[in-house]
């Protein structure tokens, strides 16, 4: 059946991405590396439903979560918006080269520049929780080098310009919220060089800020797809993202179904099981809250990058029903959710006076 939410208003929205991101993040972290036999012989022919404490999140919500505060800060204090997304980049790698709460205080903000803001005060994100070798490196290139020219995205970036990893993708659901979809492609180009890396970063954000304007989930996907078909160099992600949709179409939900568009470990087929998963669990779903459930359970076990297919999933399926469709009992196992609320209400309060209407 067709659900038809309640409309959530604009920081509803923002905190039902940002969370319920966090909470597929949390569901997929224990069993991220795991084949989909051994995860039903740990927990069951379902797979795993529930956030074991204490709802760990990983480097996918970390990065999301300092992707917001960066974007916030931007519209905040008049900051050029992308100079300060790598700033903020670079708050996150301080959090997994920096091991000791006394090392946070030794590097002051008076020794760099980009140490700013609270959120780097929070010494539960200084946890180094499996962070990708791509973003590390890309991010360490970075400092070195400072931010690439804008490229199109047609053609490799300078950095790793043969990756296309997930971590690319699973950190930008913020220019989603925000509307600027396609800052978050220059996002994308500071660690992952690859096209299709571009591509699936802009694909998610732009997925996003349709939901944001009130599109439907089916919509969103297809508006989505359409733009990218218009795209020479997109045909990799397209073909993934068609597939997906031909196959929530006809199938019912199943873990078979997810391992036939990929593992997640790479941009495109990350994103595509998240569109999968919010697809085919939409017509078994009675209410906004077993629809959440369902589309994360989906999402996550499978023999892959749960995590990242999980946090994926969450952002989109938080921005369609907002807050008050995500499952209470989830909400309240991953570690720090009132942090992350925070976050988000902190870049709703900024992003709502500028956000597009239409």
């Amino acid at each position: 059946m067709t659900i038809t939410p309640s409309t959530p208003d604009y920081r509803d929205r923002v905190i039902g991405c940002l969370l319920g991101g966090a909470i597929g993040d949390a569901l997929g972290k224990p069993v991220e590396f795991a084949s989909w036999p051994h995860i039903k012989s740990a927990y069951g022919a379902a797979g795993i439903g529930q956030i074991p404490p204490p709802g760990h999140i990983t480097d996918d919500t970390q990065m999301t979560l300092f992707t917001a505060e960066a974007l916030t800060r931007a519209v905040t204090l008049g900051l050029d918006a992308a100079d300060e997304v790598a700033a903020g980049y670079m708050r996150w790698l301080d959090t997994q080269t920096m091991r000791e709460a006394g090392s946070l205080e030794t590097a002051s903000a008076t020794t760099a520049d980009h140490r700013k803001g609270w959120l780097r005060e929070q010494d539960w994100l200084y946890a180094c929780r499996a962070p990708g070798g791509t973003c590390m490196s890309g991010l360490h290139a970075l400092a070195r080098n400072g931010p690439p020219e804008p490229q199109l995205f047609h053609r490799p970036g300078p950095i790793n310009a043969t990756s296309k990893g997930c971590g690319t993708v699973m950190r930008s659901a913020p220019f989603g919220l925000a509307g600027t979809y396609i800052l978050s492609g220059r996002a994308s180009l500071m660690t992952h060089g690859h096209p299709t890396a571009t591509w699936s970063a802009v694909a998610l954000a732009q997925m996003i800020s349709g939901l944001v304007l009130g599109q439907s989930l089916s919509e969103a996907v297809n508006a989505t797809r359409a733009y990218l078909a218009d795209q020479e160099s997109a045909h990799e992600l397209t073909a993934v993202l068609d597939q997906a949709v031909t196959l929530a179409q006809a199938d019912a939900s199943s873990p078979a179904v997810v391992e036939a568009l990929g593992g997640g470990w790479v941009a495109e087929e990350a994103l595509a099981i998240a569109v999968y998963a919010v697809l085919a669990t939409s017509r078994q779903a009675t209410s906004p809250a077993e629809h959440v459930r369902a589309a994360l359970v989906t999402s996550v076990n499978h023999s892959g990058d749960s995590d990242s297919t999980g946090a994926i999933t969450g952002n989109v399926i938080g921005a369609f029903y907002g807050f008050a469709g995500v499952p209470a009992d989830l909400a309240g196992a991953v570690e720090h959710h009132d942090v992350i609320t925070r976050v988000a209400a902190e870049f709703a309060a900024a992003y709502e006076p500028h956000r597009p209407t239409s």
